[in-house]
């Protein structure tokens, strides 16, 4: 049986959810990696309001979006990673031992 209580802590967290300050970023992003995934699909905008710091996602979820609409993008940075990690390697090991 659910108690008063938890009805009280189920609205509290649903009103910090709808008053967080990136949740209409978060769903902007959420939408345009929706769009992404499905070619042709509307992306509509939102307003962001106060809440619960889903600020932390922003970043993460722009990361993920654009690579989502620039699918070269994964391959040429694992590439200039492998690149780097070889030329440090290389670099760490003196250079031209002949």
């Amino acid at each position: 049986m659910v108690a008063l209580g938890d009805i009280g802590d189920i609205v509290s967290a649903a009103a910090n959810v709808a008053t967080d300050p990136c949740l209409g970023q978060v769903a902007d992003l959420a939408l345009q990696l929706h769009a992404a995934e499905q070619p042709g699909t509307p992306v509509p905008g939102s307003a962001g309001t106060p809440g619960i710091g889903l600020c932390s996602a922003v970043t993460p979820l722009q990361v993920v979006v654009w690579v989502r609409q620039n699918p070269w993008s994964a391959v040429a940075v694992s590439i200039a990673v492998i690149g780097g990690l070889i030329g440090i390697g290389y670099n760490l090991a003196g250079g031209n031992r002949s």
